[in-house]
């Protein structure tokens, strides 16, 4: 039955760079903006999987 549901489980966080360093330029650095994502992308799986799981249920 979990079979399908297989892919909304959340995978194992990388280890990520929180940390961001001033610097003079207005844009912000492109690896904060990349850690933003993969926040946003686990919060995402997270909420399907348990969407999922509360549906299956």
């Amino acid at each position: 039955l979990l079979r399908h549901t297989q892919e909304l489980q959340p995978r194992p966080a990388q280890q990520r760079q929180t940390t961001t360093t001033t610097t003079t330029t207005a844009a912000p650095p492109q690896n904060t903006n990349g850690t933003r994502e993969e926040v946003l992308n686990d919060l995402l799986r997270v909420e399907l999987r348990d969407v999922a799981r509360d549906y299956l249920s």
